[in-house]
């Protein structure tokens, strides 16, 4: 945000009690003095207006003149109105009311003329702000009122000029206004620069956890011995049963007496032999298991139980 160097320039202006104004002074007496000169009904408010103008009480004068209705009022009390909103400093009020008694087509030569002469006094003593704007998508406000670049009017006093793009306040200045001058502003709001978008922010570095130590060869080892076992305990089993066989060949009696001739034996070696079996197959489904869950691109064993008429084998690569 930045403000150029204001410049203050008087006009060029006639005395207060000379020049043009006199004839002002002069004719506004003469229509005061007039006998027909108060508005009906409201003479004691239009006479208490006079006095309290006539000390110097402006506020107080002004607030009787227009408590006097609209419709109510003659040239004489417009006048006055006019008269002390203009010594009250409120000069674009006080325009207004002159050029709106020059333009009634309600009022006489007198008051045309009088208003006239007002206007051409009061018009250069107006303050002017000379309002120029560099930047795209502003709106300034003159004392809350949105204005655009440009010379503006403004009465004499304090002001403030602020300008904003969207929510934000891209400038703001105070000014004190004198009588006659020409303030120059520049209202400097260049377009924000939009930021390049940051780049991303690499993803973190997660440290993996060293690959196991553990593979599944203890377990296919410890299974392979497990269906080994299973095939001795299996042709054990087989050879147990034979001997029955012969046993009970040997015995004379016609029921051969099983439990006499050893067939025990034959029950213990088949539960070995589906105990081993079970436990070898178990061991290499783990080992497999293990092999399969490690992150490595060696080639796993590869092995499969497969049984045979003397009992099971490893079939595989280790």
């Amino acid at each position: 945000m930045r403000v150029v160097a204001e410049s203050t320039q008087p006009a060029a202006r006639s005395g207060r009690w000379g020049g043009v104004r006199f004839p002002i002074l002069l004719a506004g007496f003469l229509v005061t003095g007039s006998s027909g000169a108060q508005p009906a009904g409201f003479q004691a408010t239009y006479s208490k207006g006079v006095k309290l103008e006539n000390k110097g009480q402006l506020t107080d004068a002004l607030a009787e003149f227009e408590s006097i209705p609209a419709e109510k009022r003659d040239v004489n009390t417009r006048l006055h109105i006019a008269g002390c909103k203009e010594k009250l400093h409120r000069f674009l009020a006080a325009r207004d009311e002159y050029e709106a008694l020059r333009r009634d087509p309600k009022s006489d030569p007198a008051t045309v003329d009088t208003a006239a002469a007002a206007l051409s006094d009061l018009v250069p003593r107006i303050p002017i702000v000379r309002l120029s704007v560099s930047g795209p998508g502003v709106e300034i406000r003159l004392d809350d009122k949105v204005v655009v670049a440009g010379d503006l009017r403004a009465d004499p006093g304090p002001h403030s000029i602020v300008a904003t793009r969207g929510d934000a306040v891209v400038f703001e200045r105070k000014l004190e206004l004198a009588e006659s001058s020409t303030t120059a502003v520049h209202v400097d709001a260049p377009a924000a620069v939009s930021a390049p978008s940051p780049k991303p922010a690499p993803l973190p570095v997660v440290a993996q956890a060293p690959p196991s130590r553990i593979t599944g060869l203890p377990f296919y080892v410890g299974g392979g011995v497990a269906l080994l076992a299973a095939s001795g305990a299996y042709l054990l089993s087989t050879s147990a049963a034979r001997r029955v066989d012969e046993r009970c060949k040997e015995q004379l009696s016609f029921d051969c007496d099983e439990e006499a001739a050893g067939a025990a034996s034959i029950r213990t070696w088949q539960t070995v032999s589906v105990v081993s079996a079970g436990l070898g197959v178990v061991a290499i489904g783990v080992g497999l298991a293990i092999d399969l869950s490690r992150p490595t691109t060696k080639q796993t064993a590869s092995v499969r139980v497969q049984m045979s008429g003397t009992g099971f084998q490893l079939v595989g690569r280790f």
